[in-house]
């Protein structure tokens, strides 16, 4: 029996089975197919591409060289400094200044805690997670606000648009000849 199937992954075949089974089976076959002699690696071999779907030559190389056994992925990096407390009131402060840029609220939120705190609208919250908050970076502050800022649209620097009340207030030069009129700056 010789397996000629050269995609094994392309096709909805019943007999085939997921990848993450047919690394199972590989290793499990693997110690087998080491310790075999030639002619059970050749029977080995024929009954692991039956019901894999692998080549001949991809088996070979799965036998002989097992894939390892994933392992769960860890999320690289350090860990978050400020947990949902900190993000909440921070929240609430970038709301409370109507959505104001990181840049401008980071030097502002120690006064807007001090003063909230003063009317009593943080008498919830802990005085250390004032102080986390108020010590936040413009940096650390878009990054805690990205969420709540996904839905809502772009503002930009300036809503002025270009109109045309100016038009008519511009002087007319002529142009060398004498002829044709043309819009210009004064």
């Amino acid at each position: 029996m010789v397996c000629l199937k050269t995609n094994p992954t392309g096709s909805n075949d019943d007999e085939r089975v997921q990848q993450a089974s047919r690394h199972d089976l590989a290793r499990a076959l693997a110690p087998r197919y080491t310790h075999a002699s030639r002619r059970q690696k050749g029977q080995l071999l024929d009954e692991f591409c039956a019901i894999t779907g692998y080549t001949r030559k991809h088996a070979l190389v799965m036998l002989s060289r097992p894939p390892v056994e994933d392992r769960a992925r860890s999320v690289g990096g350090r860990p978050r400094s400020y947990g949902p407390a900190e993000v909440a009131l921070l929240r609430v402060c970038w709301s409370a200044t109507d959505g104001i840029c990181s840049k401008r609220l980071a030097p502002f939120l120690p006064e807007l805690l001090a003063r909230l705190r003063h009317w009593h609208a943080l008498r919830h919250v802990s005085a250390e997670t004032l102080e986390r908050v108020a010590r936040m970076s413009p940096s650390t502050i878009d990054r805690a606000l990205a969420s709540s800022r996904a839905g809502l649209p772009k503002r930009g620097i300036s809503l002025t648009r270009p109109g045309t009340l100016l038009k008519p207030k511009t002087h007319m030069r002529q142009r060398c000849s004498g002829r044709t009129p043309f819009n210009g700056l004064a």
